[in-house]
């Protein structure tokens, strides 16, 4: 079998360890990327048909006006239990298997550690960026929940285009580690998922030699260890939501850095609870703006006011996506 390649990150990391210790932590980044590589292969296929985003006004507007759709800091989603969710199933597998393990003094001292990193916030270990679309072009709770109320709007694209159009963004920003995905909803596969990353991460711990002269150097690969498992549960995490929202059916634009890589073209807006939050304008429309394919009108407007909105936003565009109404029977707000 040949030997997996490091990436630039992981060579750098390497490099920086005692002889001692550089081929544990080779090892561990080995199985730790095959795990993570066919949890990639596995969500990389677009879905058939349409994907939806829904709005109120002004995000019709925007959308359509400016003809980019903003992928933006996971840490500032609307709903922050989305990734403490799978970021806690993987701090749960990491204590469950050193419960069952050795349970070295080494071990304890890396699971220790492990849980005070997670504790400094999910942002320390890498940056990512989401947009989140849908396959339901007409559900209740998405209206109520994402769409005014249920008085906004739902853009429909064509689901291979805007592949493409998301594609192309990311290629011209020269970053690898992007994809979209359809969001699973599985928390035993989760969970399987972490047992293997804290598994190997334990066993890693477990093959560095630690003579009293090296116990700094121990220290350092052991953070070293920890980071890395951090990233994988982070970023395994950010594929699965509660089964509760399975009614979402979510549709995920996603792509990542390492906290210290600049990247041209991020911006930043205040955020709900303070601070400034980073995202990204995906261009769509430039060299895909047949993408948009239809704007439904939500169950709570009145069709007439709705129609007349979305004629007025589009008048300028140059687009021409079909309009129609939610069939949901009309909810008067």
């Amino acid at each position: 079998m040949t030997e997996r390649t490091l990436s630039e990150s992981e060579r750098k990391t390497i490099e920086s360890l005692s002889p001692v210790h550089r081929e544990p932590v080779r090892r561990l980044f080995s199985i730790q990327q095959d795990i993570l590589d066919a949890l990639q292969a596995d969500r990389r296929s677009s879905p058939t048909g349409m994907i939806h985003h829904y709005s109120d006004e002004g995000g019709l507007r925007g959308i359509t006006g400016n003809g980019t759709l903003r992928l933006s800091e996971y840490t500032s989603m609307s709903d922050s239990s989305e990734i403490k969710y799978g970021c806690d199933i993987g701090i749960e597998e990491l204590q469950k298997a050193y419960q069952v393990g050795a349970r070295t003094d080494r071990q304890r001292r890396f699971v220790e550690g492990t849980v005070s990193k997670a504790k400094q916030g999910f942002g320390t270990v890498f940056n990512a960026y989401i947009l989140s679309l849908t396959p339901n072009g007409d559900e209740l709770t998405q209206w109520d929940r994402y769409a005014a109320k249920t008085s906004g709007y739902c853009l429909g694209f064509d689901a291979a285009i805007l592949d493409a159009a998301f594609v192309s963004f990311t290629q011209q920003k020269k970053l690898e580690a992007s994809g979209s995905f359809e969001v699973l909803y599985e928390e035993a596969r989760l969970r399987d998922l972490m047992r293997q990353y804290a598994d190997n991460a334990l066993a890693a711990v477990d093959r560095l030699v630690e003579p009293l002269a090296l116990r700094k150097q121990t220290v350092e690969a052991m953070q070293h260890i920890g980071v890395n498992l951090m990233f994988a549960i982070i970023f395994t995490a950010l594929f699965f939501k509660h089964p509760s929202y399975y009614s979402e059916k979510e549709y995920r634009y996603l792509m990542m850095t390492l906290p210290d890589k600049t990247i041209p073209g991020r911006v930043t807006r205040p955020g709900r609870g303070g601070g400034m939050v980073g995202f990204f304008e995906l261009d769509w429309k430039s060299q895909h703006g047949h993408a948009l394919t239809m704007i439904r009108i939500g169950p709570g407007k009145q069709e007439a006011e709705g129609r007349r909105i979305v004629a007025e936003a589009l008048s300028s565009t140059g687009l021409s996506p079909e309009i129609v109404m939610s069939v949901i029977p009309q909810i008067r707000n």
